[in-house]
């Protein structure tokens, strides 16, 4: 589990971008408090806005350093196309370029901003607008339509991580409960394939052909040398009275591999 993430947002309609930090979860409403991007979010409508996040942080104590880090990174101080800093500003707005305030540092220690939007909740339309819908099948085989992922993990007493690995096709259930997912409206990085099941069949037919190749590359190599083939090269040597590097270097080694 993290305790919180980076994130970028990106103004569909401009281009324009805005990177926060937060401690909490990617459902838990949260979308940034930048003065700008409050004011471009009132102007587009948050449904003009895609999501990515950078960074899960697994320790809350990192997750100001790691927004510093991206802020830095992304060079905010120098683009007018980050709503990060004042259009004014020509550096940013403490000169230098953007930096985290000593208020939101006071928040995050103090836990305030797990569930904050500049002291507003978001809006029922804006949180569906941001939810992803999954598809869930538990060990009754009941498909269920869910978008909360984290509460139904909790509801259930699931580990969202081990659910998360069901969904990639990491592995093939968790507790009995399979899932997929169904959109991906905040543009997290996701990589799905498909899990496959095998036999007992195929497993011993692929442990098989792994020790026969095993034995294979540790078999003793035969000898090519002036036409004639040598079952090893110590063979070799005894039959030639030649030294192993002279047979090596002027001969051709077989291996079975």
């Amino acid at each position: 589990m993290y305790a919180g993430f980076i994130y970028e947002w990106t103004n569909k309609l401009n281009g324009m971008k805005y990177i926060g930090s937060h401690k909490g979860t990617i459902d838990d409403g949260y979308t940034g408090s930048g003065k700008r991007f409050e004011n471009a979010k009132k102007k587009y409508g948050i449904e003009n806005f895609e999501r990515v996040i950078l960074e899960y942080v697994e320790v809350p104590a990192d997750i100001l350093l790691k927004e510093q880090y991206y802020l830095d990174k992304f060079g905010c101080a120098k683009s007018k196309k980050y709503y990060n800093i004042s259009p004014t500003a020509g550096g940013g707005d403490c000169g230098n370029g953007p930096k985290i305030s000593a208020t939101k540092k006071r928040r995050v220690a103090s836990g305030d901003l797990i569930t904050h939007n500049k002291g507003k909740a978001m809006k029922d339309e804006q949180k569906l607008k941001l939810a992803d819908e999954w598809e869930v099948v538990t060990p009754a085989n009941e498909v269920l339509l869910i978008t909360n992922m984290l509460e139904f993990c909790r509801k259930h007493k699931l580990n969202s991580s081990a659910m998360s690995a069901v969904a990639r096709g990491r592995r093939g259930h968790y507790k009995g409960y399979k899932c997929k997912k169904l959109s991906n409206n905040r543009n997290v990085k996701y990589e799905y394939r498909e899990f496959t099941y095998m036999t007992d069949e195929e497993k011993s037919k692929i442990n098989s052909e792994a020790v026969k190749k095993a034995k294979q590359n540790k078999a003793t190599p035969k000898l090519i040398y002036n036409g004639v083939t040598y079952n090893s090269i110590v063979d070799a040597m005894n039959e030639t009275h030649l030294s192993r590097f002279l047979l090596v270097k002027n001969g051709k080694l077989l291996r079975n591999n």
